[in-house]
């Protein structure tokens, strides 16, 4: 049910959790999950930043991509995922396919929540990514899924997400 088949490496409780969802989702007729992206060193991370600038230019590539030391994908507790049999791997539109929308509703159930959701860049820093999750915990993500939050920032009552003096107000709103 769960394609890691690049060995890609998250903490032990986030990797159980995933594992089980995989499970449920694959049981439900909503695709085989493939693990495109989960821990990643300070290292890793500065290399892809430095891509992402020469691809994007500095201002977008900080919309899309944290600088190192700023990234999830440090804690082992965040994993990007896709079904390619449905297509829209690590793009927007992953949101829109059966799997995105499963994971979109049941993903707290397993202790995770997609980070970024659409509409959120003002207040996380970083674009709708449906493909991005954060292990959580059950607790506190089904506190998140129960009461409609959106954000981790609104659901421990921080002000918006870090804003790099390099990003212009016209690129997070």
């Amino acid at each position: 049910a769960l394609d890691n088949s690049r060995g890609l490496e998250l903490r032990d409780v986030a990797a159980r959790a995933l594992e089980q969802m995989a499970v449920e989702m694959h049981f439900q007729g909503a695709g085989q999950m493939f693990v495109n992206s989960a821990y990643r060193s300070y290292e890793y991370q500065e290399g892809l930043f430095v891509d992402k600038v020469a691809q994007y230019g500095e201002a977008e590539a900080l919309v899309r991509s944290a600088k190192a030391g700023h990234s999830e994908h440090q804690t082992g507790l965040a994993v990007d995922v896709s079904v390619p049999a449905q297509g829209c791997a690590i793009m927007q539109c992953f949101g829109d396919t059966v799997a995105g929308k499963w994971i979109s509703e049941h993903s707290w159930k397993f202790g995770y929540i997609v980070r970024y959701e659409r509409d959120t860049t003002s207040v996380t820093g970083y674009t709708y990514e449906p493909w991005h999750l954060r292990y959580v915990g059950l607790e506190i993500a089904k506190m998140y899924a129960e009461n409609g939050i959106q954000t981790l920032e609104e659901f421990w009552g921080f002000p918006a997400a870090e804003s790099y003096s390099e990003i212009a107000e016209s690129t997070i709103d």
